[in-house]
């Protein structure tokens, strides 16, 4: 007999049968991790028992135990630890009660009786403290060697998994073979005969009306199968948003009823096979996973039929031309027959008790069939390929894409591999790489299905059709469904891979103990990072960001334009307000991990030291914003000259200030310049515009006059103040000229580039009027606020 022979075909239920395990793993490690009763007495002979059996599996590793036996063993020891570490956090909250208790009663005062009450209750406690002590411990001891044994069973699973791929077996080709298999073949049929003449009997104990209904429950289920796809089609089609989501929704549905049709019709046939309870255990629980392995082949077909869609291209999930499609189209149903037939070939030899001989041409002539059938798709889809895309100029067929022509060769190698390894006598190796072909197509098209169909809830339900012109607020959306489609299709690519590694060596239950070990927590150094401390942090960490900001944008529209503050003092309090919410959500998230601030400790020390190295400039401009927010020396709005940038404050930032330039341009400035240059602020504590016109005249102009002009211009002005009135100077006399300097005053600095533009054109206008010339080597010195010079006119 060749043990793992029955291997590869129990792969192959994991992906109809997963939930079933999950579900029945989860059942199975309750009622092995629930004591019957929680008291200590009740306690002691389950950590006894457990003690007993492992110790009888440790002693059954060193008999050379079979595949099986291993596999037996290796989900019960997984079991045990379970239910120690089960057992184990039922006692540690006792033990920790009772030591509470135990310290508020303190120590025994000296010299002193206690009254008899307590010092029986102090006896009482002792005596509890001490049992569940040592069954804390004994439980603890119990999982980690429970764990030991678990890496040994596994460790002994793997090397015989090594040791069957290389053995080797007479060939097809050998006459001996032929001779021993024409030998046993006699005793194999008769076995087979049994089984048949059992069915056969069982089958004709089954009342007639019984079959009538199985047969009339087989009619509905096939009409039932037929109204629903019809029914689904409409459904998706009218009720889901329109999109790839459509194809995606209908694909699943269509696998869904692939399954369950023909998994529901095999257990009504199982229902009137067996309706007598007249079959044995063995023929029984063959025929039970039988109707299992009927609802993998649907899955199978159903997954091939909307990945190609021959007959709705527009639905296809897979971008394959139509001519590829449609030559494909009987693929889907011929892996799923393969399916079943293949796993009966693995499965009968154990139930019938065949010889290995027997065993070997069935196994063999399985794997070969679905072989033979793999490589032939291959070939026919390339060469569809090939026919269908062409060049339109040279008619050649056009190159695949690399990762396409890689994939396409190391499924031809390793089909290539396994036929030969059957035909020369490694039946074990061809065989398992052959049926891991189908398993690799499984596992990889379901991946994909789940991927499109997650892709496309995401972007199809949360981030909507994208508009004209996207708003803030679809961007957002649309972040957010991309970064959850992301989590959600890594989450997948990493269980394709534990299924795709599941078969060298380990099972569902590893895979569920594992899970279940992982739920756990992980313990890094002092920390223990538990799955449901991740999520309640996350809804924390998003729950909070989104209040700060529902709040900080509450505060920046709604509440601080009601108050007195300027718009600039509005948006740095809003702005500190948002830095303040996120600090303190930051420890609210911490808190809700379970770290303190005494478990992060190491965390700020790492950062001191990048601070120290590195980040020097960055937490620099930081705490210079932090000054610049709670100072205002500048805030939004404000018209600034720092250095040889002038522009006015658009916005603050955490590490630096944004400043529209005259030109249009924005000019991104650290925040530490402000703090350590010397900044001008044109604009700060309402600071008034000053307009400045120097007009140089002949000796004999008569000064009154131009005073008097210049002044009427100014008056006329609507933006010119009253207080402090304009005035005319006369500075001097100057190369046989006067000097006069006019000086009025505006609300604003942003006013005075445009106010004494004006104003030099009405005067000039007067002037010439007047007949009064002005020098002709004049210059004129146009001033701004306090001597800044201005070429252009500031931005408003």
């Amino acid at each position: 007999m060749i043990p793992f022979f029955h291997r590869p075909g129990r792969r192959l239920r994991v992906v109809l049968l997963s939930c079933l395990l999950a579900l029945s793993a989860i059942l199975g490690s309750s009622a092995w991790a629930q004591p019957s009763s929680d008291s200590p007495a009740a306690i002691d002979p389950q950590l006894t028992q457990m003690r007993t059996r492992l110790d009888a599996i440790l002693k059954g590793l060193d008999n050379h135990p079979t595949d099986e036996s291993l596999d037996h063993w290796g989900n019960e020891v997984l079991r045990l630890q379970s239910k120690a570490d089960s057992l184990a956090g039922i006692l540690t909250p006792r033990l920790a009660d009772i030591t509470a208790r135990l310290n508020q009663l303190g120590p025994v005062p000296t010299g002193t009786k206690e009254p008899p009450d307590v010092a029986d209750q102090r006896r009482q406690l002792v005596k509890s403290s001490s049992t569940l002590d040592s069954q804390l411990k004994l439980a603890k001891l119990l999982s980690v060697e429970a764990g030991q044994l678990a890496d040994r069973v596994s460790t002994e699973r793997r090397m015989q998994f090594q040791a069957q791929m290389g053995e080797r077996h007479r060939t097809f080709f050998s006459s001996r073979y032929h001779a021993e298999l024409r030998r046993d073949f006699p005793n194999d049929l008769q076995r087979f005969e049994e089984l048949g003449g059992e069915l056969a009997s069982s089958a004709r104990q089954t009342p007639g009306s019984v079959w009538s209904l199985v047969v009339a429950g087989i009619v509905a289920l096939l009409a039932a199968n037929f109204f629903i796809r019809r029914l689904l089609l409409h459904v998706t089609a009218t009720r889901v948003p329109s999109g790839r989501l459509r194809r995606s929704v209908f694909a699943v549905a269509v696998v869904i009823v692939a399954i369950v049709t023909p998994g529901l019709i095999a257990k009504l046939l199982l229902l009137g096979l067996n309706w007598t309870n007249t079959l044995s255990d063995n023929t029984d629980g063959l025929m039970n996973s039988l109707v299992g392995i009927v609802g993998l082949a649907g899955y199978i077909g159903g997954l091939g039929n909307v990945l190609l869609s021959p007959k709705r291209p527009s639905w296809r999930l897979l971008p394959l031309p139509d001519e590829v499609a449609r030559g494909l189209r009987w693929l889907p149903g011929t892996l799923a027959v393969l399916a079943v037939i293949v796993w009966l070939a693995l499965e009968l030899p154990s139930v019938l008790d065949i010889s290995v001989n027997t065993t070997i041409a069935m196994t063999s002539l399985a794997a070969l069939a679905q072989g033979i059938t793999l490589a032939w798709s291959l070939m026919l889809g390339e060469r569809l390929r090939r026919k269908s895309q062409r060049d339109p100029d040279t008619g050649q067929a056009l190159h695949r894409p690399f990762w396409i022509a890689t994939l396409s060769t190391l499924s031809w190698l390793a089909l290539i591999v396994g036929i030969v390894g059957v035909l020369i006598g490694y039946a074990t190796l061809g065989t398992f790489i052959i049926t891991q072909g189908l398993w690799l197509l499984i596992v990889v098209a379901s991946a994909y299905l789940l991927s499109l169909l997650i892709d496309d809830g995401f972007m199809t339900l949360l981030a909507g059709r994208k508009p004209e012109h996207p708003t803030p607020q679809f961007r957002l959306r649309h972040q957010t469904a991309v970064l959850l489609s992301g989590a959600a299709r890594v989450v997948v690519v990493l269980v394709a891979i534990v299924l795709l590694i599941n078969p060298f060596g380990g099972g569902p239950a590893e895979i569920m103990h594992s899970a279940e070990q992982l739920g756990k927590g992980l313990q890094i150094g002092q920390v223990l990072i538990q799955p449901s401390s991740l999520g309640q942090g996350l809804v924390v960490l998003v729950l909070g960001i989104l209040c700060v900001r529902v709040l900080k944008r509450w505060l920046k529209e709604t509440y601080l334009p009601s108050t007195a503050m300027d718009p600039g003092m509005c948006t740095s309090t809003a702005t500190l307000f948002g830095y303040a919410g996120v600090l303190f959500v930051a420890g609210l998230t911490l808190s809700a991990l379970g770290l303190g601030l005494d478990r992060v400790a190491w965390i700020a020390s790492a950062l001191s030291v990048g601070i120290g190295f590195g980040l020097q400039a960055v937490v620099q401009n930081f705490v210079s914003g932090l000054i610049l927010l709670a100072e205002r020396p500048i805030k939004v709005g404000d018209w600034v000259s720092l250095g040889t940038v002038e522009g006015d404050i658009q916005r603050i930032n955490v590490r630096a200030t944004e400043i529209l330039m005259q030109d249009k341009s924005t000019v991104i400035v650290p925040n530490s310049e402000f703090i350590t240059k010397t900044l001008r602020n044109v604009t700060h504590s309402r600071s008034m515009g000053r307009v400045q016109i120097k007009l140089p005249m002949p000796l004999n102009t008569d000064a009154d006059t131009i005073r008097d002009l210049v002044t009427a211009v100014f008056v006329e002005q609507e933006e010119v103040l009253d207080t402090p009135a304009a005035t005319v100077y006369l500075d001097g006399i100057e190369n046989d000229r006067l000097m006069f300097n006019a000086i009025a005053y505006v609300e604003s600095p942003r006013l005075a580039y445009t106010v004494r533009s004006r104003v030099l054109y009405e005067v000039l206008s007067r002037l010439a009027r007047a007949g009064l010339p002005m020098m002709a080597t004049s210059t004129i010195v146009l001033q701004g606020n306090a001597g800044l010079p201005l070429g252009e006119p500031p931005q408003s």
